[in-house]
């Protein structure tokens, strides 16, 4: 079912409190939205800035780390008990570390998928059956344009497995909910001015020793994340299953480039073998 307009919606925004999430919040919150926001412990005072505070009983801010259960659930309780439904959940919480894959850890591994992809499988199950009750309900899961076309070098592999990970899952998921109504949507963002890259300060010990790396040039020359929200507003009411940010440049070139390798080797296999008869 599709959103005429946001008024008196009750919209659930992990990593709410900068970048993405943070404009999401605020954008919801100006077209009449109930907003809870949820974020790191450590970043809880962000949420006491007049931005937030100045929408008095629309905004709940929450402490939730999406890799508990336990605070995703404790999260849910909360916002039915002040908002009383859910009617679109943001899984948007991620992190990012950078190393080769031959110098990473599994502890790395662990930490990524804990948040980017368990963030978003965990936030479903608490949160979709709540949706399912509401009548009009909407999901978007942040992927990116890393977990639909992945750079080849830059020592980002993890990250963009989580996220091509949060790309299949949501493309199935929208199928699965599609009959019940309830729409779903996978963000892929390219390059957007966020604190992304600096995600380390936010680790764990539990997960191993942090990575020290040079932040690339292009990280302060994306998007603005305000820019990207009104990109997502207008995705759940058109209830497109991708959410692009870019359509022009190296975004659209490097889809292009993965499927054309793609089909170099599906010509391999033409030639080599179907044309000769010999695939089994």
């Amino acid at each position: 079912m599709k959103f005429d307009n946001f008024q008196d919606c009750t919209v659930v925004i992990t990593g709410a409190a900068s970048g993405i999430g943070k404009a999401l919040a605020l954008k919801f919150l100006d077209v009449g939205s109930n907003v809870v926001g949820a974020d790191l412990p450590t970043q809880q005072s962000e949420f006491t800035q007049p931005e937030f505070t100045k929408y008095e009983n629309k905004f709940l801010p929450v402490a939730c780390d999406v890799s508990s259960i336990n605070d995703l659930n404790a999260m849910c309780k909360k916002t039915l008990e002040v908002y009383g439904e859910v009617n679109i959940l943001i899984n948007n919480a991620g992190v990012m570390t950078r190393s080769e894959l031959a110098k990473s850890s599994i502890g790395d591994w662990e930490w990524i998928f804990a948040v980017n992809l368990f963030g978003v499988v965990r936030g479903i199950e608490v949160f979709l059956p709540h949706l399912l009750l509401s009548g009009k309900a909407h999901i978007v899961n942040t992927g990116s344009m890393a977990g639909l076309a992945p750079r080849l070098e830059g020592g980002q592999a993890i990250y963009s497995a989580s996220k091509a990970s949060v790309v299949s899952f949501s493309e199935t998921l929208r199928a699965e909910l599609a009959p019940q109504s309830v729409g779903v949507s996978v963000l892929c963002p390219h390059s957007i001015n966020t604190d992304i890259w600096r995600s380390e300060k936010h680790r764990p010990n539990s997960y191993g020793e942090s990575h020290e790396f040079e932040i690339p040039e292009r990280a302060n020359q994306g998007m603005d994340p305000d820019h990207v929200a009104e990109l997502v507003l207008a995705g759940i009411q058109d209830d497109r299953e991708y959410i692009f940010t870019d359509v022009n440049g190296i975004t659209t070139d490097r889809i292009p480039t993965r499927i054309a390798r793609m089909d170099d080797d599906l010509d391999w296999l033409r030639s080599k073998f179907l044309d000769e008869g010999k695939a089994k």
